[in-house]
């Protein structure tokens, strides 16, 4: 599972071609997001169509609501990416 942060999913809907290669690759269903990346995707919206279709696209995905556990996890993964134990 890959979290993705709001970022990734515009340049997605952007059809960056990068970015569609990567997710090809992961799967849509191995991608997750917050459920705050999600709101910020649903402010974003620019009409009641916009949101209907952004919220079927999102549906298809894993979110994850965030907690303490998720949180925590999250600063362990990155601190094993910065700063790597070897």
């Amino acid at each position: 599972m890959i979290l993705c942060d709001t970022n990734i999913l515009i340049e997605i809907y952007r059809n960056n071609p990068t970015i569609e290669t990567i997710t090809k690759a992961i799967e849509h269903k191995n991608i997750a997001i917050s459920d705050v990346t999600r709101a910020e995707l649903f402010v974003g919206a620019r009409d009641k169509y916009e949101l209907h279709r952004l919220n079927k696209a999102l549906n298809k995905l894993i979110i994850s609501p965030i907690q303490l556990n998720i949180s925590s996890m999250s600063i362990a993964f990155l601190s094993d990416i910065v700063c790597p134990i070897k």
